[in-house]
């Protein structure tokens, strides 16, 4: 009986925590921007294998990586 009076109070807390916390999330949308989003996966390599792979230099020279 003590055991589940705990976890209803915990309960409780945690539906009160998530009633009172009001985070927003906010988003934009640029409808005239022309900007691509690529990404690279790169699993094992090494910065000498990156140097021989000149489109991968491009995207890094012209993008935020």
């Amino acid at each position: 009986m003590h055991k589940s009076k705990y976890i209803i109070w915990f309960f409780i807390l945690i539906i009160v925590f998530s009633i009172f916390t009001n985070e927003y999330s906010f988003a934009q949308e640029d409808k005239d921007s022309k900007k691509t989003v690529y990404l690279v996966v790169v699993n094992k390599y090494t910065l000498e294998d990156i140097s021989h792979m000149p489109k991968l230099k491009k995207i890094i020279d012209e993008g935020s990586i």
